[in-house]
């Protein structure tokens, strides 16, 4: 029906529930029968306009004892006519209420319309005022259980509790009055040792010849039960005196008539060493035969206790006869059965060699390594002993072999070792001509001064034999050097000593330009004013010839220094005049980072395009350094008036633009960015942002202006979205409505929502989620708190897990990633990047094709990746 539809779109219902009142009053008469089991409901139904139904409807109710879900304790199916919207109902009328439906426990009642499901929420079943008294009247119902406590002394007649009435084991000690139990009041043998509590039974509780044999426990009676000397020789039964029934040293032989101990008379085991008196036992005393092993002591059966041959091999148990138990000799061939003594039955070592026949011992009967010098007699190993090659090194023991072991001339070249022949071991004069091979001999071989004049032949020394400066003035003998004996050209300035040639020494015209060693000639050598233009040879003037100051601007031509005569290098700062050098002076790519002071500014008028502009093949275009430890200092400072202008702009197939800051202490900043407009970016990423440390907002202390508060931003394992909120409940209903810039930003998948009732108790739950609405029902109506979690549009495929790029090492041999906590820096040691002293593990670098760097001189720290 579409009325009803409409209502149950909107679920909701207004309901009276209206129960008969009961009268009861109790007096001798019996009160009347029970009330009728029925519940008048009546409920108003409106479609979701609010207009009232009329006519038939068909109506299901159900009760149950959860206020949702679970299972109906009871339920049935009714068809009222609405009129104005209301329905009168009888429950129970169509199917009977469970005997225990209403136990006193919550229900909840639930009503659905038609072939609509059940409206939300059910509705909780209260009681009226004198409903609740009449819960006190249960106790009067016979099949109703009585609570405990309810009925006390007061309420139960005197004498009326009858035998019947009284459980089994009801009546404990504590409530019998003192006396009240006379023997009347007991049936004969009621009293069990169980029902009698320790202790409870005195002399004065029993009568005269109460208690006989029959009533008293076998073995029951203990000592302190009995009087002193009540228990006589006629009270003791035949052998009921046991050994451990008599006091030590209680039965002495004057108490014991002659033979009246009979062995009938002893209990096993009651009579020990300390009860027999010394030798009161011969072998007229034990029955032959009767001595068993266990009667023995431990060594009591010696040799002069056997008889001769009464101990045979079945007498002997496996192992029981050891050396220490047999007598030196003792045991003969004659005793031994054949093969009856192998290894295992001989002492290790016991064996001595007056016990071994002779011959007894073979190669057979010698273990490896068992024949040792020690066991050998001088002289008593021959040649014709040893077989071919049983002798080996091990087998000797170290200078055991000298001359005379040894056969003459036997020892043959290559039974001698490398090196095996020392000088030491050579006599004199045993190695001549006829021993060296030709050219064996080297300079390393012969000892220092070993050649003198004597053994060089005459005429054998020539030039070639003698070594570059070999030699010297006091080799040479007086006169023994003239004008023949010079090589032309061959006498050096470094030949002649200090003042030795002079001028009579020279010939007129015998010193040429050839003869002067370059620069050999100083100032000191040429005479004031010798030196004119036409004796300089071109570019015969350098640097080094002039003094410092020298030359002058008067002293040079114009024009007449041109780049070849400028040393490379050698022109200072200072040499230049302010503006002269200006951009068509600096080769392409010839600044690089060195050549900057920071910071770079641009004077007159900004270019239109780049007031710096770093391009070149090297892996840094542009880089800024300051070498500032202290106080506040910029690498690169960017800087642009312009609204569509930028202050440093980085272009790479890698890093477009580095900036790291290399002290680990105080305020620095490897790039920080700056932005007056609400509407621009300090630092603006097209692509990701990444970093490995805290992401920040910061803001002033509002009451402490030396701090400030840095909070961290949430992380999480995708790009989240979110949206929170307060609502409230209306008749168990409320939407949150999606604000418009989360649902323009958010994956439609993915969304989860928290709800936090606000105020009391309520149950919440969302019907219904999307981009657009959540819808959320619950009961009693209340404020709540909502927060709505979603999935950034276009980032929903991250996964945490990707090939690493951001803990790349750069430089071998410097500590990498040391503004790292320590905690990240061990990761990157036990996953193998570094080593413990946090420089790159090169293993791992050549493994994932990592090309590391040598590192440029002023780089002692890479903090980050490359």
């Amino acid at each position: 029906m579409p009325h009803q539809e409409a209502f149950m779109r909107h679920r909701r219902a207004s309901a009276a529930l209206s129960l008969a009142l009961v009268s009861l009053s109790v007096s001798g008469a019996l009160a009347q029968g029970p009330p009728p089991q029925l519940i008048h409901w009546q409920a108003r139904l409106a479609n979701a306009g609010g207009s009232p139904l009329n006519g038939p409807v068909t109506v299901q109710l159900s009760i149950y004892d959860v206020s949702t879900g679970g299972t109906a304790l009871w339920t049935e199916t009714q068809s009222p006519t609405a009129l104005n919207g209301v329905v009168n109902l009888i429950l129970g009328e169509q199917s009977a209420f469970p005997a225990d439906l209403f136990n006193g426990d919550v229900r909840y009642l639930g009503l659905a319309v038609g072939a609509n499901s059940e409206m939300t929420p059910r509705t909780t079943l209260l009681s009226v005022p004198y409903a609740i008294r009449a819960g006190k009247a249960a106790g009067l119902d016979s099949n109703a259980s009585i609570p405990t406590g309810l009925i006390t002394s007061a309420h139960i007649l005197d004498g009326t509790i009858a035998a019947v009435d009284i459980a089994d084991g009801a009546i404990v000690s504590n409530k019998l009055g003192a006396g009240s139990v006379t023997s009347t009041a007991i049936a004969s043998g009621a009293v069990t040792n169980s029902a009698i509590a320790a202790g409870a039974v005195s002399l004065t509780s029993l009568g005269p010849d109460s208690v006989d044999s029959s009533k008293i426990i076998d073995l029951s009676v203990a000592t302190a039960d009995l009087a002193n000397g009540a228990v006589t020789s006629a009270k003791l039964g035949a052998a009921s005196v046991t050994s451990a029934a008599l006091a030590t040293g209680s039965v002495t032989s004057a108490a014991i008539a002659a033979a009246a101990v009979t062995n009938s008379a002893i209990a096993a085991g009651a009579v020990t060493l300390t009860s027999l008196a010394t030798d009161s036992v011969d072998s007229s005393k034990i029955i032959d035969l009767s001595v068993a092993t266990v009667d023995l002591a431990n060594g009591a059966v010696t040799s002069a206790k056997l008889g001769s041959g009464s101990v045979t091999s079945a007498a002997l148990a496996p192992a029981s006869v050891t050396n220490s138990a047999i007598a030196a000799g003792a045991v003969t061939l004659t005793s031994l059965a054949a093969d009856s003594v192998d290894s295992s039955k001989i002492i290790d070592l016991s064996v001595a060699t007056v016990d071994l026949a002779n011959g007894a011992v073979t190669s057979a009967k010698l273990g490896a390594g068992s024949v040792t010098s020690a066991a050998l007699a001088p002289a008593s190993v021959a040649n014709s002993a040893i077989a071919t090659g049983a002798v080996t090194l091990t087998s000797l023991a170290a200078d055991s072999v000298d001359s005379s072991k040894i056969v003459d001339l036997s020892v043959s070249t290559v039974d001698l070792a490398n090196g095996a022949v020392t000088s030491a071991k050579i006599a004199a004069g045993a190695v001549t001509t006829a021993a060296f091979a030709p050219g064996s001999v080297d300079n390393a071989a012969l000892a220092n001064n070993a050649v003198d004049t004597s053994k060089l032949a005459n005429l054998s020394v020539t030039t070639g034999k003698l070594a570059d400066g070999a030699v010297t003035n006091i080799k040479i003998g007086a006169s023994a050097v003239d004008s023949s004996k010079i090589q032309d050209g061959s006498i050096a300035t470094a030949d002649l000593g200090t003042g030795v040639v002079t001028t009579v020494n020279i010939a007129n015209s015998a010193v040429d330009n050839s003869k002067i060693l370059n620069l050999a000639v100083d100032t000191s050598k040429i005479a004031d004013a010798s030196v004119t233009a036409p004796k300089l040879g071109a570019a015969s003037v350098t640097n080094s010839a002039i003094a410092a100051g020298a030359v002058s601007l008067t002293s040079l031509a114009s024009d007449s220094v041109d780049s070849s005569k400028i040393i490379d290098l050698s022109v200072a700062t200072a040499d230049l005049a302010d503006g002269s050098v200006t951009s068509a002076k600096i080769a392409a790519g010839a600044v690089g980072a060195t050549q900057l002071a920071s910071p770079i500014t641009a004077a007159g008028t900004p270019s239109p395009v780049l007031d710096v502009l770093g391009t070149g093949g090297g892996a840094t275009a542009i880089r800024g350094i300051s070498n500032l430890t202290t106080g506040s200092s910029i690498g690169v400072l960017g800087s642009s008036l312009s609204a569509a202008g930028t202050g440093v702009q980085g272009s790479s197939a890698q890093i477009g633009v580095r900036g790291v800051a290399t002290t680990g202490t105080g305020v620095n900043y490897g790039v920080q960015g700056n932005t007056p407009s609400v509407a621009g970016y300090a630092i603006f990423a097209s692509g990701n942002f990444g970093g490995t440390g805290f992401k920040y907002f910061v803001q002033p202390h509002p009451n402490d202006p030396s701090k400030e508060i840095r909070y961290v931003c949430l992380e999480g394992r995708e790009s989240g979205t979110y949206f929170r909120g307060t609502g409230h409940l209306s008749h168990g209903d409320a939407i949150i409505d999606v604000p418009e810039d989360f649902r323009l930003v958010s994956e439609t998948g993915g969304l989860t929502v928290q709800l936090t009732a606000v105020g009391g108790r309520s149950e919440l739950w969302v019907e219904s989620k999307d981009l657009n609405k959540i819808v959320v029902h619950g009961a009693p109506d209340v404020e709540f708190d909502y927060f709505v979690n979603g999935v950034r549009r276009g980032f929903s495929k991250h996964e945490p897990i990707q090939p690493n790029t951001s803990f790349v090492p750069q430089f071998r041999g410097v500590p990498f990633g040391t503004q790292y906590p320590v905690d990240m820096r061990n990761i990157l040691i036990n996953n193998g990047i570094l080593n413990p002293d946090l420089t790159p593990n090169e293993s791992t670098a050549a493994q994932l094709g990592w090309t590391l760097e040598n590192a440029p001189a002023n780089v002692h720290n890479s903090g980050g990746a490359r």
